[in-house]
């Protein structure tokens, strides 16, 4: 989270993201997600804010959670799209 707060070049650079049925465009929304942690959605939102950008400036999305050190087949698109649709 550190990081996005401190670059936010490096968060323009990987928007559009889209998070809850919003499509973030700009980097200060982005941020604004991330450091709303009033509420257990908000905290949620944040933390899936994060991992998108981390998605998107990594290239991790295609990686499996095996290959990442972590049990299991799928990959990290996946298991933010099967989050996302519970």
């Amino acid at each position: 989270m550190g990081f996005y707060k401190n670059h936010p070049w490096v968060v323009e650079e990987a928007l559009p993201i889209t998070i809850a049925d919003e499509e973030v465009v700009y980097w200060g929304r982005a941020l604004e997600i991330i450091n709303n942690r009033d509420t257990h959605r908000s905290r949620l939102l944040s933390q899936l804010m994060v991992t998108k950008l981390n998605m998107a400036v990594f290239g991790i999305g295609g990686c499996s959670l095996d290959h990442l050190g972590l049990e299991g087949e799928q990959t990290v698109d996946e298991v933010i799209a099967d989050a996302e649709t519970t």
